[in-house]
Parts: C-alpha cells; structure tokens; sequence
C-alpha cells in the first residue's frame, strides 16, 4: 500500500499523537508499505528528519495560516493533489481530527481514494461550535473509516452519527523494547539530584491539566503522610494548571514533599518510573466533556513493573485492570486515593505482582507488532473495497 498522513501532531514535537503516529508509520513501513508523512515546519525538525526512517514532507503552516481562508485552502489542496498523485497513494490518513480533515477527505473524495481519520481525545470529545464542528461531522461522516484510540471514543464518534461499522478502536501501542535498551542506571541520577534516597516515591506524569487529576492527588498527600511520612510525590509535566497547583501544594502544606520537575523528555521517563513505588493519575471528567480518552503513562509505568493508579474515567479502565494491574478509584474521592497508595506501600508483594501483571498485560495486548496487523489488514480492506 502506498499511504500519506497528514499529521499536525508529529515529531520532534512531543505528546500522545506524534508519538502513536510516529510509530504507527514506522510499524506500517516495515511490513512493506510506502509510508509518507505530511508535517509542518517546527523547531528541530531538520535535525529529526534525518534520523526518521519515513519519509517526511513538511510545510510552512505558519505562512499558510497567514493567507486568508480562500487562499489557504487552495494551496493546501494542491499540495495534496500533488503529493497523491506523485506517490500513487492509496489511502489519505488524518491523524487526528484537527488536521484540517475536511480538505483531505475532499481531496481523496475528487480523487478517488480511501480517506481515513484517526480520533484520540479532545480532538473528538470536546464539542466544538459553528462552523468548526460541522467539519468535524462533516468528516466524520464521509470517510472511509474513523478509526478510534479506544472504545470511550468510539461511543463518542458514534453519538456523533458515526455508523458504528465505520468505526475501527486502534489503540496505542508501546514499544517495550525501547524501555528495555534503557539505561538502567538512569535512575540514580533523579535520586542524587532530588535528595530522595529512603523515601516512597509517588509518581504522577503529564500535561498539568484539570483533568489530570494531579490537584487530588496533592490533597491527599496529608493523608499518605500520615501513615508514610517517608514519602515524596514527584509530578511531571507542564501546563496551564501548574500555578494553582503549585499553590494548593502549599495550601495544604505539602510543598516540601511535592516536588514539581517540570518537563519530563522522552529520554528521562523511564529513569523517573524505575525510582517510583506507584505510578498514580487520577484523571476526572470535566462538565465540557474533556476526559482521558486512554493514558499511555499507565502502559509504560506497567513495562517498568510499577502498580499504577488512575481514576475510573473516561477511556482508562481501558488501560488498567482493576485489582490486577493497578486500582481504579473515584477520581474526587480523596480518602480512596490516599488509602490505595498507603495500601500499596504497606503490601510491597501486593505492588510487585502487580507490577509484573502490568508487565505481561502490555506484552499481550499493546505492542505494536500485535496491533498493527489489524490496523494494517482494516487499510488493505477498505482499498480493496473502492
């Protein structure tokens, strides 16, 4: 097959969706097919290009969002037309819904080719007004096939008017050998600089967002202390949100045993899941539908053998098993969440076979090379089908 991405999430920026469609196109290129990946310009993408095994186009966005609407559609049009028809391209994929999908899916309509979109979470759930959410269902409805990161987003797409045989859950997968390459001696390094030999280590990773749920977990810090005052919370991340929670951290007097470290690369994960006793994210639901749609943090936390923790919302009973994995736990009940930590920090058997279950759970059921043929084989069906 011959396919072209369109993606406005793609690295070297980082996030969930340029790293799902980064290693969706590496996974799809080395099962034979001709992988092109359309992309803007950004901030070390020279430097990333060259080590890319796919080929990437990029575009200058920032020029084309200076045109007016007219213009830049038309432009975007030709660039389409003409990447489709140089490469032969059989299938258009968005990977997401804020790609601009109404001018693919009409380029790939007039031109004859399957045409596909790939949802992952805000970009799905979060409804948009006027104009903005009648492309979204514009879209949604006229390609081929919508594929979904999960079965909560599914639900959503369908309530949209998706016929449910028009939708495909693709969900993430993770490369466990990446984790495994690792330096394992990396973890000293956040233990020396942060002072945190001895202690029980609480770990929370992501965007600094309200529906993270990293304000719940910094209430009931006072209460795991108690009963552990050996223990440090260390949240990762940045966003909108680290002000007021850097704040509520003093609020409830747990400033020295939260600690904020701010942006955590890709090279720095694993270092910061091997120190930690419990990975925990207790992410909520927010009133505009803003939810978690899946939570890969609870898949590598797993490969690294930690329990995890995560709020029952959203698509993330999805991503932990309950009582075998990890707990699921109401994401506003503050004594739930507190007693689940201390639990894990009183059992460490209990941690470790959760821990290892993690493990095999993601080795059966979320590497690439076990869902990529079903995505691939859904591409192939829908060419064979024009």
């Amino acid at each position: 097959m011959n396919i072209l991405i369109v993606a406005s999430d793609f690295k070297p920026l980082s996030g969930g969706i340029a790293e799902y469609t980064y290693h969706m196109a590496k996974a799809l290129l080395a099962s034979g097919n001709n992988i092109a990946i359309l992309a803007p310009l950004m901030d070390g993408c020279k430097e990333f290009d060259k080590t890319c095994p796919v080929e990437v186009i990029r575009y200058d966005a920032d020029y084309l969002y200076s045109l007016n609407k007219l213009r830049r559609y038309i432009k975007e049009f030709r660039l389409l037309s003409s990447l489709i028809r140089k490469n032969e391209i059989d299938v258009i994929i968005g990977n997401c819904l804020c790609t601009n999908p109404y001018i693919y899916w009409l380029v790939a309509k007039i031109l004859g080719k399957v045409s596909c979109v790939f949802v992952h979470g805000a970009d799905i759930l979060l409804h948009s007004k006027g104009i903005d959410q009648f492309k979204k269902n514009l879209v949604l409805k006229n390609v081929n096939m919508v594929f979904c990161n999960t079965k909560f987003t599914q639900k959503r797409a369908i309530a949209l008017g998706v016929p449910s045989a028009k939708t495909f859950v693709a969900y993430p997968g993770v490369s466990i050998a990446e984790f495994e390459a690792g330096d394992k001696g990396a973890a000293s390094l956040p233990v020396q600089k942060l002072r945190l030999e001895n202690k029980k280590i609480v770990f929370a990773l992501g965007r600094l967002l309200e529906r993270k749920g990293q304000d719940t977990l910094i209430r009931a810090m006072p209460k795991v202390l108690k009963e552990a005052p050996e223990t440090v919370c260390i949240i990762g991340g940045e966003g909108p949100y680290g002000d007021k929670l850097k704040r509520l951290a003093s609020e409830y007097g747990v400033e020295k045993q939260v600690i904020f470290v701010g942006q955590v690369y890709e090279e720095q994960r694993q270092a910061y899941y091997d120190i930690c006793d419990v990975f925990v994210m207790v992410n909520r639901q927010l009133k505009n539908g803003d939810a978690e749609a899946f939570g890969m943090v609870f898949l590598e936390a797993n490969i690294c053998y930690k329990p995890v923790i995560g709020g029952r919302s959203g698509g993330v009973p999805e991503a932990v098993v309950h009582d075998k994995t990890g707990f699921l736990v109401d994401p506003l009940n503050i004594d739930e969440v507190a007693e689940k930590i201390i639990y894990l920090f009183k059992n460490p058997q209990v941690a470790k076979q959760m821990g290892e279950a993690g493990k095999q759970w993601v080795k059966d059921n979320f590497t690439w090379d076990k869902l990529m043929p079903k995505i691939e084989a859904k591409l192939a069906e829908l060419i064979a089908g024009k």
